[in-house]
């Protein structure tokens, strides 16, 4: 299971008196040692994760059951009416109806706008854009200054997230004006500075690469 896998996954595992052999974030390497230790069996997943934003590498996911004859549970609850042909998810192809390319259009604005910002945001293209303070300090403070301006997004704290990977996420839709959109970004323009946007640890992981 990708450690980062929805909770009701771990949930289902339980249920079922199985054992779960957690796996470092779309990392390969990682899961084709842990198959090769523990054998095959299914391998949980989501094809868009609902904190960071970022997508997986579905072909992957698919060659490697194939070598290792693994199945795969693949969790599309962020993924299905977004992604796919006719929003049907598993496809993983950002074409769509008007909706949904009305859609990527916003959320194109936001992380181009969100990434001259300097905000550390991954390119999946998704509607889903993580602020990542990282602490739940940083969290918080970014919030209340988030709040103060009128408020956005939902906070990610732990247990939903490791301790050093708290997020606010947005979440952009089809009907937001670019009015809408501009707001988003002129407020996590004015708070940068006091949320201590440099400090995060998503920042200087962007500046380190």
């Amino acid at each position: 299971m990708d450690v980062t896998a929805h909770a009701s996954l771990l949930a289902g595992v339980l249920a079922a008196d199985a054992v779960a052999r957690p796996f470092a974030h779309n990392d390969f390497e990682h899961l084709e040692h842990t198959i090769g230790k523990h054998g095959p069996g299914l391998i949980a997943f989501a094809t868009l994760y609902g904190v960071t934003g970022d997508l997986c590498p579905l072909v992957e996911y698919v060659d490697l059951a194939e070598r290792t004859g693994c199945a795969l549970i693949a969790d599309e609850s962020h993924a299905l009416g977004v992604l796919g042909p006719s929003g049907a998810g598993l496809g993983l192809i950002l074409v769509a109806d008007d909706r949904r390319s009305r859609r990527a259009r916003n959320a194109l604005m936001v992380r181009d706008g969100l990434t001259g910002l300097g905000y550390n945001i991954a390119p999946s293209g998704s509607q889903i854009i993580p602020l990542q303070p990282g602490s739940e300090q940083a969290l918080c403070l970014l919030q209340r200054l988030l709040d103060a301006q009128g408020g956005f997004g939902a906070p990610f704290v732990p247990p939903a997230v490791p301790a050093n990977r708290c997020a606010q996420r947005l979440s952009v839709h089809s009907e937001l004006a670019e009015s809408d959109l501009q707001r988003v970004l002129d407020t996590c323009a004015a708070v940068r500075d006091e949320a201590g946007l440099r400090t995060w640890k998503s920042t200087r992981r962007l500046v380190a690469a």
